[in-house]
């Protein structure tokens, strides 16, 4: 039998279905989050946004006297544009916001500065929980489960110098863009 030589660890195909995960997660971008817990601190501009996201789809200000404010998103370039010389000026509330760096690095600057305390609710796409255990469940959502196998197949067959994998990949890819 031309199989009786080829095994997989535990540990590889669990790396496998982590890295699968992670990547329907990130090109896909189909695990939503809300964050409502970032305390915005008086004449702070700077946060350090959770380790998991991918992307940010959305920020509102929360001065907590119930009025909530949606922030423009922009980049530094365009934020020149605004904030001159005075990126620290400040304002009952900020209107923009602006990201820099990678995650798990990823920082939010608020313009104007907040002049008073409030929350930031912040909508974004992030990545799995890895899986650890057998019991563990696979974070991605329904309708997107069957990926994940097709992911540990091609990788599993490209490990082993099986010419089957470039097939197993253009099916992941293309179940993936579908």
């Amino acid at each position: 039998n031309e199989y009786s030589e080829r095994f997989w660890l535990d540990h590889e195909i669990d790396r496998w279905i982590n890295e699968g995960t992670r990547d329907v997660a990130r090109r896909a971008e189909v695990i939503q989050s809300y964050n409502e817990n970032m305390r915005t601190r008086v004449d702070q501009a700077k946060y350090q946004l959770p380790s998991d996201v991918i992307r940010v789809h959305r920020v509102e200000w929360d001065n907590e006297d119930g009025m909530i404010y949606p922030l423009e998103p922009s980049t530094y370039a365009e934020m020149d544009q605004l904030w001159g010389t005075n990126q620290t000026r400040s304002s009952s509330y900020p209107s923009y916001f602006v990201m820099w760096g990678m995650p798990p690095n990823l920082v939010m600057q608020l313009w104007p500065v907040p002049s008073s305390a409030g929350l930031l609710h912040v909508y974004y796409y992030r990545l799995p929980k890895p899986v650890a255990n057998d019991e563990d469940i696979v974070e991605i959502p329904e309708g997107w489960h069957y990926l994940i196998p097709l992911y540990v197949e091609y990788v599993a067959k490209r490990k082993d110098k099986d010419q089957t994998w470039a097939e197993a990949k253009q099916l992941y890819e293309t179940n993936l863009q579908h």
